[in-house]
C-alpha cells in the first residue's frame, strides 16, 4: 500500500493534487521537488487508488454536497494544476485506462503563449548557470550556487520569500537575476517540464467525459496579493478565454500556490461573483462532506 492510501479517514474524502507526468527524471536541479512525477509512478498511484478507493468527479462531489448525500468510504478525486502538455500525452491515457475522472485547472496565458511560470523561469537559469555565487536582493551576503545542492537550497529560499511577500516585484527580480547570471531571459520553453497544452489540445482533453477543465487564473499570480481590479481581471480573462478559445464554460477554479495566505474571503467572494462553485486550495489535508467548497484541502503527490 502506498503512503497516500493511508491518508484515508472514516467518512472523509481525499483530493489528489498533481502538476505533471514525465517519462523519467533527467534534470539535476529542475524538478527537484517532483512537481512532475514519473509515468510509471503515476500509474502505480492511480491503479492502487482505483483498486482500493472510489473515484468521483468534481461534478459528482457537487451533487453529493447539494443533495446532502453520504459520501462512500475511501472516496478520492484527481486534480491537476497549470495545464502542462504532459497531462494530455502521459497522464490522460493512464486515467482513461483505469476509468478515473480528473479535473485539470489551467492557466490561460500558459495555454495561449506557452508561458513559463515565474519559478520555472528561475529554476531554468539556476540550473543552467556556471556562476559560483548569486546575490539575492533581500540578503546581504552572496549565496553559493557552485553545486546542485547549493542551487536547490537557493531555490527553496527564493520560493519561501516570494510566496510570503505580497509587495515583492518578482518579474523585476527575475530580470535582474538573468542579468546577474549573464543569461538571456527565457519566457517560454518546449522542454517536457515547461510545454503547455495549446487551445486545440485543451479542447481535445475536454472532449473526454472523464475530464473537466477548470480555471487557474490568466497569469498565475497569488490572488490574495492583488488589488481589486487585478483580481477581477485574472479571473475574468481566464474564464472568458476558456469559453472563447476552447468552448469551455466552467464553474471550477483552483488558487495558484493555494496556501493559507494565498487566498482570502475577498478572493472567494470574487470567484462566486464570477459563477465559480468550487475552488480547492493546496493546503495539505483530507475533507469531510461538510467542508466549504472554497476551502477544500488537497494532498500533493510527489
Amino acid at each position: 500500500m502506498n503512503k497516500y492510501l493511508k491518508r484515508f479517514e472514516k467518512n472523509k474524502f481525499v483530493i489528489l493534487l498533481f502538476h505533471g507526468v514525465i517519462e523519467k527524471h533527467t534534470n539535476p536541479v529542475r524538478n527537484y521537488n517532483r512537481k512532475h512525477i514519473e509515468a510509471t509512478y503515476f500509474e502505480k498511484i492511480i491503479k492502487e487508488f482505483s483498486n482500493y478507493g472510489n473515484a468521483i468527479s468534481m461534478n459528482e462531489l457537487l451533487e453529493i454536497k447539494e443533495n446532502n448525500k453520504c459520501i462512500k468510504e475511501n472516496t478520492f478525486l484527481v486534480t491537476f494544476d497549470d495545464g502542462f502538455l504532459n497531462n494530455l500525452e502521459l497522464a490522460a491515457p493512464i486515467l482513461k485506462k483505469y476509468n478515473v475522472p480528473a479535473t485539470f485547472y489551467v492557466t490561460t496565458d500558459f495555454v495561449e503563449n506557452n508561458s513559463m511560470s515565474w519559478i520555472d523561469r528561475i529554476e531554468f537559469v539556476i540550473e543552467k548557470t556556471s556562476k559560483k555565487n548569486i546575490l539575492l536582493p533581500w540578503m546581504s551576503e552572496l549565496r553559493s550556487i557552485e553545486n546542485d545542492a547549493n542551487k536547490i537550497q537557493v531555490l527553496e529560499d527564493i520560493r519561501k520569500f516570494v510566496k510570503s511577500n505580497s509587495n515583492f516585484n518578482k518579474d523585476n527580480f527575475i530580470s535582474q537575476l538573468y542579468l546577474q547570471l549573464e543569461e538571456e531571459e527565457v519566457f517560454t520553453s518546449n522542454d517536457i517540464l515547461d510545454k503547455k497544452m495549446n487551445w486545440s489540445e485543451l479542447r481535445k482533453l475536454s472532449e473526454n467525459p472523464l475530464f473537466i477543465i477548470g480555471g487557474h487564473t490568466h497569469t498565475h499570480p497569488i490572488l490574495s496579493f492583488l488589488d481589486s481590479e487585478s483580481l477581477d481581471n485574472e479571473i475574468s480573462i481566464c474564464l472568458s478565454k476558456l469559453e472563447k478559445n476552447a468552448e469551455i464554460k466552467t464553474v471550477y477554479f483552483s488558487y495558484p500556490e493555494g496556501q493559507h495566505n494565498h487566498y482570502n474571503q475577498n478572493v472567494i467572494d470574487k470567484l462566486k461573483e464570477k459563477g465559480i462553485l468550487c475552488c480547492p486550495s493546496a493546503i495539505d489535508g483530507v475533507n469531510d462532506i461538510t467542508i466549504d467548497l472554497f476551502n477544500l484541502k488537497r494532498i500533493t503527490i510527489v
